[in-house]
């Protein structure tokens, strides 16, 4: 998948992902880059940290709603957007989560 392709995507939605990291572990995430998902602290830092970050074309740098924390991830590493697989190579089982999970 493009970078241009989840960028534009994020802007317009909140999306499930999962990526395989540095180590080789799997991170899922559910983020975005609606600047109506975020707080207004970072709201106003979005444009510039996500712009200025976004520019380097092998990272994208999203908000993860459930750490309410910045997080980026490498395109090339994405296993699955939304409900689509794009690293059948690793054979994992992934599930899709509609909301974010809320501990009690």
């Amino acid at each position: 998948m493009e970078k241009e392709q989840i960028v534009n995507r994020l802007r317009s939605e909140a999306v499930n992902l999962s990526f395989e990291k540095a180590d080789g572990t799997v991170r899922h995430m559910f983020c975005t880059l609606r600047s109506d998902y975020l707080p207004e602290s970072t709201a106003t830092d979005q444009t510039l940290l996500t712009e200025e970050k976004n520019d380097n074309p092998d990272h994208v740098v999203v908000w993860d709603i459930e750490k309410a924390a910045w997080r980026s991830f490498k395109p090339s590493r994405v296993i699955s957007f939304g409900e689509q697989v794009y690293r059948e190579d690793l054979n994992l089982s992934l599930i899709h989560i509609s909301e974010p999970t809320r501990q009690a």
